[in-house]
């Protein structure tokens, strides 16, 4: 069965001129979408081969099956979507092509790509060719690039840049929450008094404790020198937002630098609420913060500043 299948696919791609398409293609299907009808055109995998051989007249079913058996689970309910033949034709409104990424069972990063074959006198797709390609070293080194553009190079943690964008395109989305912004108290002297690789380590470590105690969808960032943020989507407690800076006050007296000796680092917040009714721009929520940090710096020691509708509150240490 499989030597007879490969044989003719062999003669099917030098017969069309295919070989080069094979090269990029690892698998290529034409999709009859008005008769639930599948063809092989490409397919250097075996066992994807096989299934594909066998639902040629029930293309709906075998595709579900084949993206059960090959794709890996955090791509596949993405990649079931992307697949569904019944919204296809929605889909391909007004395009001739739409693409997806996803991760195969080998772990390995492909794009799948629907093209337009053939459309009715009505402009509905009646025919499809689907195809997938790899792209694990492309995919990768564009994460890569993408990684080092947003991330600050010295803690690991967003840059000013990236932190910024992800807060706005929430707020574009009416998903308010919690900022905060602080900046380090007498850092100066710390780089004067210790030199500036032990600044460095303070740095990075306020960046490990703001990853250790804020959530993975939270969005913290170092803003640049001595001041960072985070942005809390869906909090709108300033009782919470209260524990939530004093464990991270907490953490950062309890850094263990030993160039410091006993120096305690006090930091100085200020706080904001986006509520998801609120309209203003990114631009007044850091304002707002802003100046109640600008309030705790005039308070001894780590002090959390609430900014609300009702003007600006203070909670010491």
């Amino acid at each position: 069965m499989s030597n007879k299948i490969f044989r003719f696919l062999d003669s099917f791609v030098k017969a069309r001129g295919l070989r080069a398409i094979a090269n990029i293609y690892g698998t290529m299907v034409r999709i009859d979408l008005a008769h639930d009808d599948l063809e092989i055109i490409i397919s250097t995998d075996y066992g994807i081969t096989e299934k594909l051989a066998k639902g040629r007249h029930n293309a709906a079913r075998i595709v579900e099956e084949v993206t059960n058996s090959f794709v890996e689970s955090r791509s596949l309910d993405d990649m079931h979507e992307f697949m569904d033949l019944s919204t296809l034709n929605k889909r391909l409104l007004g395009k001739e092509t739409i693409t997806l990424e996803f991760l195969n069972y080998d772990h390995i990063w492909y794009r799948a790509r629907f093209i337009v074959e053939e459309r009715d006198s009505d402009k509905n797709v009646i025919c499809v060719i689907f195809a997938t390609e790899s792209i694990d070293e492309e995919k990768r080194t564009r994460d890569k690039l993408k990684f080092l553009a947003e991330t600050d190079q010295l803690t690991g943690i967003n840059n000013r840049g990236s932190g910024e964008k992800k807060i706005r395109d929430l707020l574009q989305q009416n998903i308010g929450g919690l900022f905060f912004l602080f900046d380090v108290d007498k850092f100066k002297e710390v780089n004067d008094n210790y030199g500036h690789d032990v600044g460095d380590e303070v740095l990075i470590g306020i960046a490990e404790k703001m990853v250790r105690v804020f959530r993975d969808k939270d969005i913290v960032m170092r803003l640049g020198g001595d001041e960072f943020a985070a942005y809390m989507p869906g909090v709108y407690s300033r009782e919470d937002g209260e524990l939530i800076m004093k464990r991270l006050i907490d953490s950062i007296h309890n850094l263990n630098i030993e160039r410091l000796s006993d120096r305690k680092i006090d930091i100085s917040v200020g706080a904001a609420i986006y509520y998801p009714t609120d309209s203003f721009s990114f631009g007044e929520l850091y304002k707002r913060a802003d100046n109640s940090a600008y309030k705790s710096k005039k308070i001894c020691g780590s002090a959390i500043t609430f900014f609300d509708r009702s003007g600006v509150k203070n909670t010491g240490e």
